[in-house]
């Protein structure tokens, strides 16, 4: 991770993580390097709401490990859990 320098990624967020964030789609600034589940964290942090959720995260439209690293640019799609029968 390259704490120096800053990058920005677009987060998009569904359902019942949206309503608990306030937010749908946005362009966010983050650290070069960070990985996909320190992501999560801090956006946490930055959303109480969202704390106590069970969220899942695709990076690109893809699911990746927790410890995928996130490049300038990248889409980060943030989500919690569905079933259906």
């Amino acid at each position: 991770m390259n704490a120096d320098r800053m990058i920005k990624v677009n987060l998009l967020l569904f359902g019942a993580a949206a309503d608990a964030a306030g937010i749908r789609e946005t362009a966010v600034e983050t650290i070069d390097g960070i990985s996909v589940v320190q992501f999560i964290d801090h956006l946490i942090e930055c959303h109480q709401g969202l704390a106590g959720m069970r969220l899942l995260a695709a990076l690109n439209e893809e699911y990746v490990p927790a410890e995928t690293p996130i490049s300038a640019g990248d889409t980060v799609a943030v989500f919690c859990p569905v079933s259906g029968g």
